[in-house]
């Protein structure tokens, strides 16, 4: 009787810090978010991806207000095993503050606001935000996030105001984008973007997104209003297509920023057949392409 009555309060227990382990107000639901209003929460929520808190997994965040004083942290990271966000997170229109050059336990070789990494049947969904400030990373840097291998991404109605330099890497939105599927609309960018090596083939910078590889990508009325850099090759929506990509396409977006590189493209850096381009429009003066 004692062992049966230890084990009753042993999982009332469990239970009850299952309930309370986040301190958001809200339940983390689509109807009833979990309200993120400080750098604190912020830290809380970056804190319990870490610990693969399932509290956390695949619950809807709203950001309630702008956070002015400087985020020096990731939400999520890329090493074995991975502590990639997974969920929703609404900006509610509001901005966030990078401060990011070190995302321990990732040091500072991919350096982003938040990581997604999984298989299986996932989606991660980031919209309505804006981030200012500076994003200083080593191998990929982006202002919203790194994406590899989550089912479905969305990235809607972002807008990435910070400045952004990494070595390889470099992108306003997104960086990189191995093996997955991605649906980015309605985001801008107005940072400067810069991918600093002289190494061919390992580096490319785009004002929305660096690079993407063999998963489905569509990138549909986003705008590039920041200046694009890199040694080699540089877009202002996308910096490279690596090769077989199957159903990407641009659509409806726009650029009338300065983009510099060896390949400057004003939508797409390197072009590649299987690439769709549609109805995309760009200041021809601003990156050199020809009619």
């Amino acid at each position: 009787m004692k062992n049966k009555l230890f084990w009753i309060l042993f999982l009332l227990i469990i239970n009850c810090q299952t309930i309370h382990s986040v301190s958001f107000l809200g339940s983390g639901t689509a109807q009833d978010p979990y309200q993120i209003y400080t750098r604190d929460d912020l830290r809380e929520l970056a804190d319990s991806v870490l610990t693969a808190s399932t509290t956390v997994r695949a619950k809807h965040f709203l950001l309630m207000n702008d956070i002015t004083d400087p985020v020096k942290f990731c939400i999520g990271y890329l090493s074995v095993p991975a502590r990639p966000f997974n969920g929703v997170f609404d900006g509610g229109g509001h901005s966030i503050n990078l401060a990011i050059d070190s995302c321990p336990p990732e040091s500072a070789s991919a350096l982003f606001l938040f990581a997604s990494n999984f298989s299986g049947n996932n989606t991660v969904t980031i919209k309505n935000l804006t981030v200012n400030g500076y994003v200083k990373g080593y191998a990929s840097a982006a202002g919203i996030l790194f994406s590899t291998q989550a089912t479905y991404t969305n990235i809607i109605n972002c807008i990435n105001n910070a400045e952004i330099t990494a070595e390889f890497f470099a992108s306003g939105i997104v960086t990189r984008l191995p093996s997955t599927n991605m649906h980015i609309e309605g985001c801008i960018n107005l940072g400067t973007v810069r991918s600093l090596s002289d190494i061919p083939m390992i580096h490319a910078a785009g004002g929305i997104i660096s690079e993407s590889s063999t998963g489905n990508l569509t990138i549909i009325n986003c705008i590039n209003y920041g200046y694009v850099e890199a040694k080699l090759v540089a877009g202002g929506i996308m910096g490279r297509p690596s090769a077989g990509n199957s159903n990407n396409f641009i659509i409806n977006c726009y650029n009338s920023g300065v983009v510099r590189a060896k390949r400057a493209g004003c939508i797409i850096g390197q072009t590649r057949s299987d690439f769709i381009l549609i109805n995309n429009h760009y200041d021809k003066q601003m990156c050199g392409e020809e009619d």
